[in-house]
């Protein structure tokens, strides 16, 4: 049988139940430290385990700093009394802080709030797994999350160990296992392993999160101009020749790359055009086209030089001819377009082109777990695939964040109350003065200035306690997002 224990989240292993042990007598596995065993569906606590329990020794706390240990081998049960009941009250009479006792959590996710002034971690039954102690923080990315002491900036891990000292002025979130780092306002950025070593050297005007092994970086030309272009994670630049290049994230293996002569007029690099790159970072869609977007289910928009779009395939086969003057991702199947000329239309087609639904209302954008947003006299409202429309108009709200929820739930904010709904339109929390979207089961929701969380059901699971909170994460995702 072998055995995998979580080591700064990152899991260790295989071992046999003796190597495991050996661990625990050394002290590199607590009782809390999640544990993984073949034939189990999910991480669990070592001291759950009926054959590891009995490994952790069981050691008394450590006496109160003001008991003095008595000289005789045994004292009267009414003297032990009296010492003790004294300890209580001196105990009453002490103005302490709070004790926050840190908890595990077997599902990976942890979510960033503030108590008071400071910022922590908690697990989703609320409890605290990394107590409220700094400035600022940021969400968890590939088991490390950045944090804020002083003005000065470091990571942590999910025990709340300081891996990477707080000593950077800039920073981003880990991807790739690199992050870039500044150390002060003029110093040029580099990046950093998770050791804290200098993996790629500090010599970037700028440097931006890497996707699928590349980044962009900008650098200080000898004109005072800067120029972007794109490295590997050894540091190495892709297309030298090429002039300034730009690269955006990959998605669905692809990245998009905008490539221009360098020469920089009025924010636009002269004979720029966009291309993309396979994940083996190839040139595999040569860069012809005036603008670009992501790939999304195996398609992308693509404009010419008049300004007309298309779509391509994955191999820059042109599906769509350039005729829309709009024309959105492909989302669940459908494609959001916009016709050209004085009367415009605008639907959902398919990869032939061929119209699958149309409607009266402007459409505000892609399909989304079957629900589409939708704007009538400036009010927004959610159609289903059919053309129904199954969340009323009410008041635009554009920060309804719809598109970064991971469920068909919609938030939305109506004369100043954030309600939730059901992809059928059925509300399942409402009155709450502020929200965010539902992510990994939760959404942070707040009332009268104190945040807490609900699930999915509406139910508050975490109570409303929290002067700020954010979603919840899994911790060993990349969440190539974050700078400082």
């Amino acid at each position: 049988m072998n055995y995998y224990f979580a080591n700064n989240a990152t899991p260790q292993g295989p071992f046999t139940l003796e190597q495991i042990a050996e661990r625990i007598t050394n002290g590199e596995i607590r009782k809390d430290t999640l544990v993984w065993k073949e034939g189990m569906s999910e991480w669990q606590h070592a001291v759950t385990f009926n054959e590891l329990s009995n490994l952790f020794a069981v050691k008394p706390p450590p006496l109160p700093g003001n008991f003095t240990s008595p000289t005789h081998q045994s004292e009267p049960v009414n003297q032990v009394s009296n010492v003790v009941q004294s300890l209580i009250l001196h105990k009453k009479n002490v103005h302490q802080k709070p004790v926050f006792t840190p908890s595990g959590f077997s599902d990976g996710l942890l979510a960033s709030v503030q108590i008071g002034n400071k910022y922590g971690f908690v697990n989703t039954q609320g409890d605290w797994v990394i107590e409220p102690k700094f400035d600022v923080v940021a969400d968890f990315s590939e088991g490390l999350a950045i944090v804020n002491k002083k003005d000065k900036i470091g990571y942590i891990n999910a025990n709340s160990e300081i891996v990477i000292p707080l000593c950077f002025y800039g920073v981003r979130t880990f991807s790739c296992g690199l992050a870039a780092v500044c150390e002060n306002s003029v110093k040029p950025w580099g990046y950093i392993n998770k050791h804290g070593k200098m993996q790629i050297p500090a010599i970037y005007y700028y440097a931006f999160n890497f996707s699928g092994g590349l980044a962009q970086v900008n650098l200080r030309t000898a004109k005072d101009c800067v120029e972007p272009f794109v490295i590997n994670t050894n540091g190495y630049r892709l297309f030298p020749d090429d002039g300034a290049v730009e690269i955006h994230p990959y998605r669905d293996g692809f990245a998009r790359i905008r490539k221009g002569t360098g020469l920089r007029i009025l924010g636009m690099y002269t004979g720029e055009s966009y291309g993309y790159l396979d994940t083996n970072h190839v040139q595999a869609i040569t860069p012809k086209f005036k603008t670009a977007g992501d790939f999304s289910e195996g398609y992308a928009m693509v404009q010419n030089d008049d300004d007309k779009c298309g779509l391509i395939d994955r191999n820059g086969n042109l599906v769509i001819d350039y005729t829309y003057s709009f024309i959105g991702q492909r989302k669940e199947g459908l494609i959001r377009f916009r016709t050209s000329g004085l009367f415009k239309k605008e639907g959902f087609m398919n990869v032939k082109g061929e119209v699958v639904l149309k409607t009266d209302y402007e459409i505000d954008g892609s399909f989304h777990y079957g629900l589409a947003p939708v704007c009538k006299r400036n009010m927004m409202g959610f159609i289903n695939k059919s053309g129904s429309l199954v969340i009323p108009f009410n008041y635009y709200d554009s920060d309804h964040d719809f598109y970064k929820s991971d469920t068909g739930i919609v938030k939305l904010k109506v004369n100043n109350t954030v309600t939730y709904y059901e992809s059928t339109g059925r509300i399942i929390a409402s009155g709450y003065d502020d929200g965010k979207v539902f992510k990994n089961g939760y959404a942070p929701v707040c009332k009268s200035g104190k945040w807490g969380f609900i699930d999915t059901t509406g139910k508050e699971v975490i109570p409303l306690k929290f002067n700020r909170a954010n979603h919840f994460n899994n911790i060993s995702a990349s969440n190539a997002t974050t700078q400082y």
